[in-house]
């Protein structure tokens, strides 16, 4: 018994010994692991204080350059070698320069507010050497305002008057800042193409690929769903960007023209690009309904059929009781109306395309209030109907006679001036439409609205 007590409290010391020795290791290992990052800490600030000191010399002001602590790029545990430097200045300045911008609109909003015109007047006589089509569709005063080269002359040396020879000698590269802005728009979609998992696969003989087709559905997606806008394939991105701040009580904030002249990969602030997968499932169905193949249809071909499409998942499904069920939607909206309303659940979209005598009917409604898209078309070898836009038959005529083609072609001898107003106007109710039809006197249809 004797030498069992012995043992056990051999043991007991032994366990304790060890307990002690182990409690020391912890203590020592999380002073240890405390000390590694007290100096992890301390070199990334070593690396951020070294990051503000470069901005400084490139006569940023501190109020700005702080905005750079919140990316990742800012904190980093290594030293800012020349190589290091290289590749972080352009993933952070745009952030900086969009602070000062922000600032400054405010601060100094006169001379910010002079400077933005007179660059708007040097990119309005570059933009009378343009076809007018070029023109029209070319991109906004807010992005050219966003180009780094005019973003320096608006934003800085605010002490020294700016000199319209200044902007001339910028703008002799506009061309070049066009095109390049041209093509990450281009990458920027295809990247949120593959990001979607959508197929990127060109078609041979498109310079466009997947981009062009009706299928290829983007979302530029704000803080508010109601004021997302819907654009289908590369033109109708591009068109939108061109029109949209002319047209909308809600435009674009500094942020995202910054984004959108610069690298592709650069977020857009508070705006958000992606591609829409249910709204390209919508297209496939509405182009399914009027036969046309989603492999090669483009935007323009449903434009050109104007057909107009119930939703049928509507007509069972009491979404809203203020809506009518059976409102009658252009491709365009119908797709909208996909995005929006029934992106929940895995039930395939289902809609019905409306025969001959509805369509007449609700084309009928649609003019009675107001919506006639049909005085909005320009000539494309002259610039005499860019400021009285007239009926396409007009338009055509003119091509023919003034112009000598015999088959004028559509964003080639003409145009659509106001490609904004293809969103335009509500839909109307189909059921009412033949209610208001029944009660209204006879009228005579036009042979083009039974197309």
């Amino acid at each position: 018994m004797e030498a069992l007590e012995q043992f056990k409290n051999e043991r007991i010391e032994y366990v304790h010994a060890v307990v002690e020795h182990a409690e020391k290791c912890t203590r020592w290992l999380s002073d240890f692991e405390t000390y590694v990052d007290n100096a992890r800490q301390e070199r990334v600030e070593q690396y951020y204080t070294r990051i503000v000191w470069r901005f400084r010399e490139l006569g940023y002001e501190d109020q700005d350059i702080h905005v750079m602590r919140s990316r990742p790029e800012s904190m980093r545990d290594r030293d800012v070698t020349e190589r290091v430097w290289k590749r972080t200045r352009p993933v952070l300045q745009p952030y900086i320069d969009i602070a000062r911008c922000k600032r400054l609109d405010k601060s100094e909003a006169t001379i910010i507010e002079s400077r933005k015109a007179l660059v708007n007047r040097v990119y309005d006589k570059y933009k009378r050497t343009l076809r007018p089509m070029e023109s029209v569709y070319g991109p906004p005063y807010e992005l050219i305002h966003a180009i780094p080269a005019f973003r320096s002359l608006i934003y800085t040396s605010l002490d020294v008057p700016l000199q319209e020879a200044a902007c001339d000698e910028t703008a002799q590269r506009l061309p070049e800042y066009i095109a390049a802005f041209k093509d990450r728009l281009k990458r920027r979609l295809t990247r949120c193409m593959l990001g979607a998992g959508a197929s990127t696969t060109p078609r041979p003989t498109d310079s466009e690929g997947r981009l062009g087709l009706a299928i290829s559905v983007f979302v530029l997606k704000t803080m508010n769903k109601w004021h997302n806008h819907v654009c289908f394939g590369l033109k109708d991105v591009a068109v939108h960007l061109a029109t949209y701040p002319h047209v909308s009580p809600y435009p674009y904030d500094t942020a995202f023209w910054v984004a959108m002249s610069e690298s592709e990969g650069m977020e857009s602030g508070d705006t958000i690009l992606y591609h829409s997968r249910p709204g390209s499932t919508v297209v496939e169905c509405l182009l399914s309904k009027v036969g046309l193949d989603p492999n090669i249809a483009r935007p323009e071909d449903l434009d050109r059929l104007d057909r107009r499409f119930l939703c049928e998942r509507c007509s069972y499904s009491n979404w809203s009781p203020r809506m009518p069920l059976d409102l009658a939607y252009t491709w365009r909206n119908a797709a909208t109306h996909g995005i929006r309303i029934h992106t929940q659940g895995n039930e395939r979209p289902a809609w019905r395309v409306l025969d001959g005598e509805e369509h007449i009917v609700v084309r009928r409604a649609e003019q009675f209030n107001g919506q006639n898209r049909d005085q909005l078309w320009s000539c494309n070898h002259c610039p005499v109907h860019r400021g009285y836009p007239r009926s396409r038959q007009a338009i055509l005529r003119h091509a023919r006679s003034d112009h000598h083609i015999a088959e004028p072609q559509e964003d080639i001898d003409f145009f659509d001036t106001y490609p904004e107003a293809r969103y335009g106007g509500s839909t109307v109710s189909l059921s009412q439409s033949f209610a208001d039809a029944a009660n209204a006197m006879p009228v005579c249809i036009l042979p083009a609205l039974a197309g």
